[in-house]
């Protein structure tokens, strides 16, 4: 079908595809910790700095949720939460950066230059925790998608939930094109960045719709986001976030505003049978491929043997 589809349907962009295809990499290194733990440094781990490590996790996932409360419209106490999830995690690293610089567990473990240093066993824990919970949140995330999405094109307009721009939606007719980014390129001269779809919208509607939801909390490089073309505004719709291809972007959202860009500010009625219909980008699948299957068989399998290994060399003693 082509990538416009049935403009009646309802378009959700999912970051799903982006997170899953990061847990070939999580796995791999949770392999890299459990040979830290196992083979290079078998001792006994410090509790107490796995712990801070878990707080100092947890506080950041706490912060990064409390973040988007608030940029979901709570701004009262999420505000505070935030702050002090932050100050919580900031604190914790500082912490484990303070114990690294002067370790001292069943005796100083020196380097080359006789400096102390953590054993090789903390950091393959915190390897494996971080990877854990990495996976843990992509598979979450896998079965339970973000509602709403993070960006959904529908017949009433272009709707974003990223970032400062919660519950965001530009309609079709305040869209006065539908184009490729042209920005200053790192020479300094203007450049056309063909596979970068833009909507284009006027500075009144950027400035009352868009600028007074942004604020100085934002993301970083949501600023990029938007760049000034003339007199109109070139919002930038990343296909990189969903890992998806640039026409799966530009087409869908081009037959749309063609489609919807003189109706009135009311969505038509005849779009209600058809409501329900979804159409889904960035959704991870398994395609069946060998490669696919590599990237997470080859892990796994090595995860495997090092506990089996392990398991011998205990049976063993």
């Amino acid at each position: 079908m082509h990538a416009g589809g049935d403009v009646l349907q309802t378009v959700e962009y999912r970051t799903d595809k982006k997170t899953m295809r990061r847990v070939p990499l999580a796995l791999l290194l949770c392999l890299a910790g459990l040979a830290l733990v196992i083979h290079v440094d078998p001792r006994p781990p410090n509790i107490g700095v796995l712990a801070m490590f878990v707080g100092m996790l947890t506080a950041w996932l706490l912060a990064k949720l409390a973040f988007n409360l608030m940029f979901e419209g709570f701004t009262g106490s999420a505000r505070w939460l935030a702050a002090g999830f932050t100050i919580l995690a900031s604190l914790a690293l500082i912490a484990l950066a303070s114990i690294v610089r002067d370790w001292n567990v069943t005796g100083p473990v020196l380097d080359y230059r006789g400096r102390p240093h953590p054993p090789a066993n903390i950091l393959g824990w915190m390897l494996v925790m971080g990877a854990v919970a990495w996976i843990a949140v992509a598979l979450y995330r896998h079965f339970i998608p973000a509602q709403p999405p993070p960006l959904m094109l529908s017949p009433a307009g272009i709707t974003c939930h990223a970032g400062g721009l919660k519950g965001l939606l530009i309609p079709w007719h305040d869209i006065r094109g539908v184009d490729a980014l042209e920005a200053t390129g790192p020479s300094g001269f203007p450049f056309r960045y063909e596979d970068r779809t833009v909507v284009l919208v006027t500075a009144a509607f950027y400035e009352r719709h868009i600028l007074s939801r942004r604020s100085a909390m934002a993301p970083p490089g949501s600023d990029r986001l938007f760049v000034p073309k003339g007199a109109l505004m070139q919002v930038l719709l990343p296909h990189e976030w969903f890992a998806i291809e640039p026409r799966h972007m530009r087409e869908p959202v081009e037959a749309r505003w063609k489609a919807f860009r003189g109706a009135a500010p009311a969505v038509p009625s005849v779009i209600e049978p058809n409501a329900g219909a979804r159409q889904v980008y960035g959704a991870w699948s398994n395609d069946g491929s060998l490669w696919q299957a590599l990237a997470f068989l080859v892990p796994l399998i090595g995860i495997a043997a090092l506990l089996a290994a392990y398991a011998l060399r205990l049976s063993l003693r």
